[in-house]
């Protein structure tokens, strides 16, 4: 079965809304879907709900490549993303989620190190 007549099969059988969703885990790759899904789709805009304050902003910094990627997976065309926080993920609220994923430095570029902080022992 070629490409296209995969797609044409999966628009026949799911909505836009389900096609973007069940894209968004290949499209954000699997650290990232762990801690987010698509909610709904309004018009060309994904709305995604994330684990917690710490993932939204790291998420938000990387819309414009979610989007593209979110685009490109699902076929679908995306304008924007928005993120929000929600209640899903703080179900637990002993659950610690784990830190964001850092963007991979550019060729070229070394990582940085991280800083120890001394306290002022007084």
């Amino acid at each position: 079965m070629e490409l296209q007549e995969i797609e044409a099969v999966l628009r026949r059988a799911c909505d836009t809304e389900q096609i973007v969703s069940v894209a968004w885990p290949v499209a954000a790759g699997p650290a990232i879907a762990e801690r987010s899904s698509v909610i709904a789709l309004n018009g060309t805009v994904a709305i995604v709900e994330v684990a917690d304050v710490a993932w939204l902003k790291q998420l938000r910094s990387m819309t414009p490549r979610l989007r593209t990627e979110l685009g490109r997976v699902s076929t679908v065309p995306i304008t924007d993303i928005l993120f929000e926080t929600h209640r899903t993920f703080a179900a637990d609220p002993g659950q610690v989620p784990p830190s964001p994923p850092q963007e991979r430095p550019s060729s070229g570029t070394r990582p940085l190190k991280p800083r120890m902080v001394q306290k002022d022992r007084r």
